[in-house]
């Protein structure tokens, strides 16, 4: 769910987010490893399974954070949307930040133990020589004020059928 033009941008980690959001901490969960799981082993990029697994790892805490903002936070009805939307946006984007840099810290720590044989070197290369961990977070800031609002009224309007009450 990668943007093909733009590296280290994708959708998936606010899709993630919202499932957990809309449908609890255990469908977050199973949709952002599953995400990684078909990602991660078809990626033109290669197959590693211990980055594999940091990755999947990576990206439950997404659906998990998406289920404890709804159960700590508040609870959305499509109707409510319209009053105070832009503050509710921003938590939304507070949320991908934070989450985005500690999947970027925890993914590029890793990479370095595993591959530099030193985590400080992986948490260096976040955003040298390139900055991909500062595109990553500011794109997940901005997908998450924009889209992810949208995405949970669509799921949420979507699933009514299979609500469970």
């Amino acid at each position: 769910m990668r943007l093909l033009f733009a590296p280290n941008i994708k959708l998936m980690d606010m899709i993630v987010f919202s499932s957990g959001f809309v449908f609890g901490a255990w469908t977050g969960a199973v949709v952002g490893a599953f995400s990684w799981l078909v990602y991660g082993v078809v990626n033109p990029f290669g197959f590693s399974l211990p980055t594999l697994l940091t990755t999947m790892i990576g990206e439950i805490i997404y659906g998990l954070a998406g289920a404890i903002l709804r159960r700590s936070w508040f609870e959305i009805k499509s109707s409510e949307w319209k009053a105070g939307a832009s503050i509710k946006n921003f938590g939304f984007a507070l949320i991908g930040l934070v989450t985005t840099l500690g999947y970027d810290l925890l993914t590029n720590a890793v990479t370095g133990a595993l591959f530099y044989n030193s985590i400080l070197v992986g948490l260096m290369t976040m955003n040298f020589p390139f900055p991909m961990g500062l595109i990553h977070e500011t794109f997940n800031f901005l997908l998450f004020f924009f889209l992810c609002p949208l995405t949970i009224v669509a799921m949420k309007r979507s699933s009514s059928g299979f609500k469970k009450k």
